[in-house]
């Protein structure tokens, strides 16, 4: 004759048949609430997120309760980039009178600029500001130009557009303009942003100094270059000449064109600075869609034309934002492969 054993569990009265075994009462209770007591096989009755009924995921633990718990697949994670330019760039104008004529030049230059800046592969955002009397930035335009959405001709019609903002009549102060707060849409991890600076007043009055704008493009820019490029006039104009500009194109390792010559030409200028600007905006910066494991990331690169090949020249992983940043950048069109294994905490 079986006996019959009465326990009172959580304030419920339970009633067990005692054959072979007698279950302590504490194997019957849900602690945790995932409906499932440890006599129901759940491995860990003090957290939800692990029951029988689950799907094993990579957690560092045995979600699925079936005494296996990850198996390396699980965490496992295998990204491909391929190097491509990505290049931003933002025309910050000096709309002030003794301006109106170069920025006139600037825009008769915008064919060839949209001509060079089409041949680089990859997503380039191009956009028009302004400096107000304060220095502030006034981000009158901008558009981005992805894959690209728009012909090189209405391109060149935008562009124009955009640059023509008129003469305002007053002294601006594009200089400090850059230590403003930058829009959204050039700030991208991994981005090189290229300035290209149309002034002619110096910043005389200003309280920033060329360290306080290369610091706070810095900070704001985060991962990936910024340089500056100048369409100033230089030390052989007249009173005003851009001193405070140049030592920013060449902080910034960027190009100067002089516009003191009438005959300058302003479009070919920019066009080669593209060009270099474009060879020196190949990305180092690989974003990952999860934390990996410290030393789990295994990068291999395939340049154009070869096989893959395990990368030498070094990188660093960070984690908040999660990505890796080569020592080097691969070339363009090279295929880059990352591998590591995801951080599952203690």
């Amino acid at each position: 004759m079986r006996a019959l054993v009465v326990a009172v569990v959580a304030g419920c009265t339970v009633t067990t048949e005692v054959g072979e075994e007698l279950l302590d009462p504490r194997e019957l209770q849900d602690n945790d609430g995932d409906g499932f007591s440890p006599s129901q096989n759940d491995c860990d009755d003090g957290d939800a997120r692990v029951a029988p009924n689950l799907e094993e995921v990579c957690d560092g633990k045995d979600t699925d309760c079936d005494g296996q718990g990850d198996y390396p697949a699980l965490c496992e994670r295998y990204e491909v980039f391929e190097q491509r330019v990505e290049l931003d760039v933002l025309f910050v104008m000096d709309r002030s009178s003794g301006m109106a004529g170069v920025q006139r030049r600037v825009i008769d230059a915008a064919d060839l600029f949209v001509g060079r800046l089409g041949e680089e592969e990859g997503e380039s955002r191009v956009g028009v500001a302004a400096a107000d009397r304060e220095g502030a930035l006034e981000f009158a335009y901008g558009y981005a130009w992805a894959e690209p959405p728009m012909s090189s001709e209405a391109m060149i019609d935008w562009l124009q557009a955009a640059l023509d903002l008129g003469e305002e009549g007053a002294t601006a102060r594009p200089r400090d303009a850059l230590a403003s707060s930058m829009p959204d849409a050039f700030h991208r991890a991994g981005s090189h942003l290229m300035v290209v600076l149309v002034s002619g007043e110096d910043d005389v009055h200003s309280s920033l100094d060329v360290d306080d704008v290369v610091g706070v493009l810095d900070t704001w820019k985060g991962p990936g270059k910024v340089s500056i490029h100048g369409v100033v006039p230089g030390a052989a104009c007249a009173d005003g000449a851009a001193e405070s500009h140049e030592q920013l194109v060449l902080r910034t390792a960027g190009t100067l064109v002089d516009v003191c010559d009438p005959d300058e030409d302003i479009g070919g200028s920019l066009a080669t600075a593209v060009q270099a600007t474009a060879a020196d905006a190949l990305t180092t910066v690989f974003p990952l869609a999860e934390t990996p494991q410290e030393g789990s990331v295994v990068v291999q690169v395939q340049e154009p034309g070869a096989m893959p090949a395990p990368w030498t020249l070094g990188f660093q992983v960070f984690t908040d934002p999660p990505r890796v940043v080569l020592a080097d950048a691969p070339p363009k069109g090279s295929v880059i492969e990352i591998g590591y294994e995801l951080d599952v905490g203690d």
